[in-house]
């Protein structure tokens, strides 16, 4: 992968969904990172949900920011998430942290929190969560929410994704992906996403997004938790391979692919 600077110009009738999109999935790759890290040095835990199947409180922390954002800015829309807030409300701790986590973010991010919103209680941040209980059709303005893709990765502080898209009458408009440990270039074999754990917050992290016939962007993101902010980088990327480091790409690709399993 290669990009080529070039800042987005963005013409079509999303604009103001993909801005919004793009904070909030900063904002939950933000705090997601910050509870993977934690839980690679034995800080926090994950959860199994009653199937078994795991979950951590970056799925619940993140589905409550970017729900809470959306309806925040589109009221009307209708969310297909992934969690509930049943197994937190019956745990007070777990709801407790979550919560704590969710604030320590909105502290971190507060310049946008005048776009965002905020989650005031834990009352609200179990409704927020509750929110993205839609079932999809064909018809209306419908956004689908992966709030933590690879969790398993997630859990091992390796690959892991953000997901959001924007649906439109069963037509995908924007889609802005969140990838918290994936290197900054692909292309550079040295930056391999196998050794992402030994590189420097400013070598990896980023958000890629795409708005319908109007290309692919990718965005570096530097989080830098001692310093308690993170840098947005304004400048966006158009995203383009390139026959020269095509086989390089393949195999980064793959190797990410892997890590998400």
């Amino acid at each position: 992968m290669s990009t080529t600077s070039s800042t987005s110009n963005n013409t079509n009738n999303y604009l103001k969904e993909l801005n919004i999109a793009k904070l909030a999935v900063r904002r939950a790759s933000i705090l997601s990172k910050k509870i993977s890290d934690e839980i690679k040095l034995n800080q926090v835990d994950g959860i199994n949900k009653n199937d078994n199947s795991p979950v951590t409180i970056g799925d619940f922390g993140s589905q409550s920011i970017i729900i809470n954002s959306i309806l925040k800015n589109f009221p009307t829309d209708l969310i297909v998430g992934e969690e509930d807030s049943k197994l937190i409300k019956s745990d007070k701790s777990l709801s407790e942290s979550i919560f704590k986590h969710i604030k320590l973010i909105e502290s971190l991010d507060s310049k946008n929190n005048e776009f965002l919103g905020e989650i005031e209680s834990i009352d609200h941040m179990c409704d927020s969560i509750d929110s993205g209980n839609s079932e999809g059709g064909p018809k209306g303005r419908i956004w689908a929410l992966d709030p933590i893709d690879g969790t398993k990765g997630f859990l091992r502080g390796d690959q892991f994704a953000v997901c959001l898209a924007l649906i439109v009458d069963g037509k995908v408009k924007l889609g802005v992906i969140g990838c918290p440990n994936l290197p900054n270039d692909l292309s550079n074999e040295s930056l391999a996403p196998s050794s992402s754990s030994s590189l420097s917050s400013k070598d990896k992290g980023g958000i890629f997004y795409a708005t319908e016939n109007n290309g692919s962007f990718y965005q570096p993101l530097t989080i830098d938790f001692e310093s308690k902010e993170y840098e947005e980088i304004d400048d966006s990327k158009a995203v383009k391979i390139s026959l020269n480091n095509e086989k390089t790409f393949a195999n980064a690709i793959q190797e990410v692919m892997q890590k998400f399993i």
